[in-house]
Parts: structure tokens; C-alpha cells; sequence
């Protein structure tokens, strides 16, 4: 093998008392932008690192993201994700590369010391998705993890069904997805004070992102991915992506509805992810250059 670059993180992630140390570490040197521990938790739960340190991706759930690490994983290893793993849930293909930490791989910033450090010499970038579109595919991944039983939004769907869902008659309707919206604003609002988080499948895209803390020099929309992710490749000075690689792929689900008569719903619950998606392009925000491994 004569590339040098480690593929592989030398410690396990860092769990326990261990995290939450260091998680207060990075919330002391940044309280001006983090906060509290909370918004510390959620914000570097989201950005993803590989241990070469060259890239670090702001992951946004329901944005195109399995699409983004098999990508990745081709990218910064040289071959496609090939190894097979599966739960048993029919027509869910995601799992092998939404495990990817398994493998001391790629690990979240929460996951490994000095990660602050690191993500400040890295290309930084994200994808955002149409706001409309994500709060249909999100409801439908919730439906969907309804018909199969799935662990997936279990903790949602009980607090769903007190609010007045029914997985009898609600699932992919109109009435449904209204409820559901409802459901995603209130968990909003709830947080400040229960101090639980909304999934970050269905919460906001800037809560996922944080672009304020992430700086990235890339955001682009999932509707431009192909693009976008060449344009990483071509940063990285790593070989271009196939036009298999590149191509989003949909959650294999019913046909999805529009559901326009509650976009004033949407626009009200998902207000800040409007100029976010506006916003973005596949144009660098800033420059950057390739860290030295020597």
C-alpha cells in the first residue's frame, strides 16, 4: 500500500465520561459560539471527520446524506463501499453507510480529541434540501418506519400518537401531515425546556448544520449533488466520481404527494432552512488548501 494518508482512527471513539469531557473542553474554548452543552452535544453529534483529517462534512439526515458517504467513502479511500450489512428491514438500503464509525472510519467531532483543531484545516462543507421537499420525505420515513416496526422514531411516533396520530389512518395523508408538522414545531419549542432534541431527521436544517460554527467552504442543494460532490473531489485532488456514485437516491416509499395546501405550515416551521437553500451553490465560500500529512 503506498498510500500513507491513516485510514483508520488509532483509538475507539471516545464514550462515557471521556466524551463529556471532551465535549466540555470544546464548549469552554468556544462558549461563544456553542453555548451550552446542549447545543454543544447536537452540533458536533452532526460533523463527521475521517482520520486523514482532509474533509469534514456537516451531515444534514434527509439531505441526500447516505448519497454523501458512500461518496466520501470512495473518495477518501479509493473504492466504493462494497461491505454488506443488513437489519432485516426491507427496502432500506442505508445501513451500511450510516455505519461507517463502526470501523474507526469516520467518527463525529464529539468522538475524538483535538477534533476542533482538526476540523479547522479541513475542507468543510454540507448539503442542504429543498424545505418542501425534506418535510415530505421526512413524514414518509416516519410512516414508513411505522409499516415495518422499526425502532427508527419509535420515542417520535409514541409522543406522536399522544398529540393525536393515528397509524391507522394518518400515515401518508393529508390530515397526517399536517399533524406530524404540528408535532415537529412543537418539539421545537419543547426543547428549551424538557432539554430533549428534536430527531434530526425531521427538526430544522440550520440546527443540523450551524453553519456559524462549521464555516463552511462548500454548501450546496441536494438538487446540485452531483456537482457538489465533484466539486469536493476536485479539492481533495482525488479522481471523479462515477455517475453511479453521484446520483441521489430516494428511500424506496409510496408515491410522494405535494401536500401544497400546508406549505404556509412549512415556511412556518422550517423558516431559517429557506435562506439557507437560497443561499446555496456549488461556488466556494472561501478558499482552502490541502493540509501537508509529512
Amino acid at each position: 500500500m503506498t498510500d500513507q494518508r491513516p485510514f483508520f482512527f488509532p483509538r475507539p471513539a471516545l464514550k462515557g465520561q471521556a466524551r463529556l469531557k471532551h465535549l466540555q473542553t470544546c464548549l469552554t474554548d468556544h462558549s461563544d459560539l456553542l453555548g451550552d452543552m446542549r447545543t454543544t452535544k447536537r452540533v458536533m453529534q452532526r460533523i463527521t471527520m475521517p482520520a486523514d483529517g482532509t474533509w469534514a462534512y456537516g451531515s444534514n439526515p434527509k439531505a441526500a446524506t447516505t448519497t454523501t458517504y458512500n461518496a466520501l467513502f470512495e473518495l477518501t479511500f479509493g473504492h466504493r463501499l462494497s461491505a454488506a450489512l443488513d437489519e432485516g428491514v426491507a427496502n432500506w438500503v442505508d445501513q451500511p453507510a450510516q455505519n461507517l464509525g463502526q470501523g474507526q472510519l469516520f467518527y463525529q467531532l464529539a468522538e475524538f480529541e483535538n477534533s476542533l483543531a482538526a476540523m479547522d484545516l479541513a475542507f468543510r462543507f454540507s448539503v442542504v434540501r429543498n424545505p418542501y421537499d425534506r418535510a415530505v420525505s421526512a413524514f414518509h420515513f416516519v410512516c414508513f418506519s411505522q409499516d415495518k416496526a422499526m425502532r427508527h422514531f419509535y420515542t417520535d411516533r409514541l409522543r406522536m400518537n399522544v398529540l393525536g396520530f393515528d397509524r391507522d389512518t394518518d400515515p401518508y395523508t393529508e390530515q397526517g401531515f399536517e399533524k406530524f408538522m404540528n408535532y415537529v414545531e412543537f418539539e421545537a419549542h419543547d426543547t428549551r425546556t424538557s432539554g430533549r432534541l428534536p430527531d434530526p431527521h425531521f427538526r430544522p436544517q440550520a440546527m443540523n448544520i450551524c453553519l456559524e460554527f462549521l464555516n463552511p467552504h462548500l454548501v450546496f442543494r441536494v438538487d446540485d449533488l452531483a456537482e457538489g460532490l465533484q466539486v469536493i473531489a476536485t479539492q481533495l485532488g482525488r479522481p471523479q466520481f462515477s455517475e453511479k456514485t453521484t446520483k441521489a437516491r430516494l428511500n424506496a416509499q409510496p408515491e410522494r404527494q405535494s401536500y401544497t395546501k400546508h406549505n404556509a405550515l412549512i415556511e412556518r416551521v422550517y423558516a431559517p432552512d429557506f435562506e439557507i437553500y437560497e443561499s446555496a451553490s456549488c461556488a466556494l465560500r472561501q478558499s482552502w488548501t490541502i493540509p501537508s500529512h509529512s
